[in-house]
């Protein structure tokens, strides 16, 4: 479950920003809020904004630090991270931290790097509600906490100034609280795949792995309104190897491909006819790629994070999808994260004054600047979200020039 996440100096973002998942004062949808302790959680929010002003960089952000955390133990020494600063602040740290709970337990995790290099790296957790160091670093030097000093031997001998501690000492070390916070971020953060092709990939592994999911799925396309009567999966589709063919036109299938189930057939049944999906309309498809991830997000108690989700579906199945996932988040306490440019989600029936963000860019240095409705006075929970957004009353729109707005057309 996240709490928050901050983050400084990436792209386009400059100075720290926070995305706090932690609820306000609104009474509103209390049912479906997610509790831990004294915490009250949101269980999804909707980003919003003008283009280019940094919307994507948050999520941009979110998965360099998943990946540097999963993969840097295995940087070669002499490689420099690529981490893509602020244009102003090229010579300065950037930071990122997050606050989540794994197991039922607290976790502060946060790291600074400096020019490609880790320049410090702090794990705390709060076992029965009290603060306990795990480790801090600076540079290349380790403080363990008191309840740590034999663990991490193997860990500091392989730490090298490309590589995050937590990375290192979750390959090397047996530590429970190391590996939870290690799996929390390679198995609880479902961070908008890079292509339609690994959507559906992820898909069809859960609609082949999982006996229940087919069934599931089902139920929520006919939730939907879609009139699919079944569908089936042919798992026995050619292999571009056993073709004849010229070897660059080989290479050149294969990266197109781009999946590990690229030549899985899903076929379609609606009764009268069927129709192979990759024939389908776009919106059909989408709903295929997302679907089975959302509903095993909300078994298994992920944060998942779709960029530009509504692209392709009627705002209808967008806010259907969205209730549902507000209605049973709370049972394995799951998140959701959207960013959108669709409007029709802003509604106080889908969305308390918390769980709406906005992004604006400051002019002056371009930087990214994030902020939630509840941030903003005088703002009710019963007003018109949607028109005093497109009015401009919170920000987050683009500013159109007079060279634009006053020219009649030609």
């Amino acid at each position: 479950m996240l709490l928050e996440f901050r983050v400084s100096n990436f792209c386009s973002i400059g100075k720290e920003v926070v995305l706090s998942m932690l609820a306000g004062q609104d009474k509103k949808s209390g049912d479906e809020l997610l509790h831990f302790e004294k915490y009250t959680v949101l269980p999804s929010c909707v980003i919003y904004g003008a283009n280019g002003t940094g919307k994507t960089n948050l999520l941009k952000a979110m998965k360099f630090f998943q990946q540097t955390v999963l993969t840097s133990y295995n940087n070669p020494p002499e490689a420099v991270l690529l981490l893509p600063t602020h244009k102003t602040m090229e010579n300065e740290k950037s930071g990122f931290a997050v606050q989540f709970v794994a197991d039922g337990i607290r976790y502060a995790y946060g790291v600074e790097f400096k020019k490609g290099y880790v320049e410090s790296e702090y794990l705390y957790y709060f076992p029965k509600k009290r603060e306990a160091k795990v480790f801090e670093r600076h540079g290349n030097k380790i403080v363990r906490g008191s309840k740590f000093k034999d663990d991490f031997v193997l860990v500091e001998e392989a730490l090298k100034p490309n590589r995050l501690f937590l990375s290192c000492a979750a390959n090397l070390s047996k530590n429970p609280v190391l590996n939870s916070v290690y799996l929390y971020f390679g198995k609880k953060w479902i961070l908008d795949y890079s292509s339609d092709e690994m959507w559906l990939d992820q898909s069809l592994k859960l609609l082949t792995s999982r006996k229940d999911m087919k069934e599931k799925f089902s139920k929520f396309l006919k939730s939907l309104d879609i009139p699919i009567r079944d569908f089936m999966i042919d798992q026995n589709a050619f292999s571009v190897d056993e073709i004849e063919m010229p070897d660059f036109m080989r290479d050149f299938l294969k990266q197109a491909q781009q999946s590990e189930l690229v030549n899985v057939k899903v076929l379609l049944d609606y009764g009268n006819f069927s129709i192979e999906l990759n024939e389908e309309s776009s919106g059909v498809q989408k709903l295929f790629r997302v679907l089975c991830p959302i509903i095993d997000a909300l078994e298994h108690g992920c944060l998942i994070f779709f960029d530009e989700f509504e692209n392709g579906l009627h705002e209808f199945i967008v806010s259907r999808i969205i209730q549902y996932f507000n209605r049973y988040a709370h049972v394995h306490d799951a998140q959701l994260v959207l960013i959108t440019h669709d409007t029709s989600l802003l509604s106080s029936k889908l969305f308390r004054r918390d769980q709406i963000w906005f992004t604006e860019m400051e002019p002056e240095k371009r930087f990214t600047d994030l902020y939630s409705m509840v941030e903003l006075k005088g703002i009710r929970q019963n007003e018109n979200f949607k028109n005093n957004y497109i009015e401009g009353k919170y920000g987050g729109i683009p500013m159109l020039g007079s060279w634009v707005t006053n020219k009649e057309p030609q």
